[in-house]
């Protein structure tokens, strides 16, 4: 007598079987063992046990999701971040030349954010862009650039300490992408290591703002990067118009 065959109902992509329940799961729930590596044991039927440490390779680079969308390979990663250095060489690049850049990039940073950018037609008086968003407060923008941590200036007679007037600080570094800053000029009213008064009393030198650039000083310009310094612009710029 021939048995009974089971009769198997076929499920389509992308379906689920009714008796599966993952409601009580939790997404992520290994994610973070994974990036620091974790253990398997493995308990055998003779009672003995198999105990593996995995540990993530050691020049692992976890990608965050919407990167990881661009690069669905390691050899499109590798691509994009050799096409990326390759064009980090800032050395060789003249003042000048690495000074346009610095004031491209600026302005490219404050349209990303939603300004509006203008070029003044005459340079004279140190001013390198105005920016406004929307109907808000104009502000003057002087762009400054240094290779890697160096003393950077402005004379006092094109920089008046005011409210409206900022200072774009752009570091360049070989190999690496440009950091951006931004200073309201009166953070100069409180000198300190960083930010420095210089007057030259009988001397041929002009009085000048500086920015005395080191690795010992550096930590002092943290809080003016270029995302935190919009944020606050911009939230002036709400406060502002609440009060109209």
């Amino acid at each position: 007598m021939k048995k009974a065959m089971s009769k198997t109902i076929p499920v389509k992509d992308g379906d689920m079987r009714a008796e599966y329940d993952f409601s009580a799961g939790v997404r992520g729930k290994h994610c973070q063992a994974m990036q620091r590596g974790y253990t398997v044991t493995v308990h055998r039927a003779d009672g003995t046990t198999i105990v593996k440490e995995v540990m993530p390779r050691a020049n692992a680079v976890l990608l965050e999701p919407d990167v990881q969308s661009h690069f669905p390979d390691s050899e499109s990663v590798n691509r994009a971040l050799r096409r990326l250095i390759q064009h980090h060489q800032w050395s060789e690049l003249t003042n000048q030349q690495l000074g346009r850049y610095a004031e491209y990039f600026v302005k490219m940073e404050f349209t990303l954010h939603g300004f509006d950018v203008y070029s003044p037609e005459v340079d004279d008086k140190g001013i390198d862009l105005v920016v406004r968003k929307d109907e808000g407060q104009y502000y003057d923008v002087q762009v400054k650039s240094a290779r890697d941590l160096n003393y950077i200036f402005a004379k006092k007679a094109k920089f008046p300490l005011r409210e409206n007037l900022l200072a774009a600080i752009v570091l360049f570094s070989d190999n690496e992408a440009p950091i951006l800053y931004l200073v309201p000029s009166t953070t100069w009213r409180r000198p300190n290591a960083l930010f420095v008064s210089r007057d030259y009393v009988d001397k041929k030198s002009e009085p000048e703002w500086g920015l005395n650039l080191t690795k010992r000083n550096l930590h002092l310009l943290a809080p003016f990067s270029f995302e935190n310094a919009v944020q606050h612009l911009l939230s002036q710029e709400i406060m502002d118009t609440h009060k109209r």
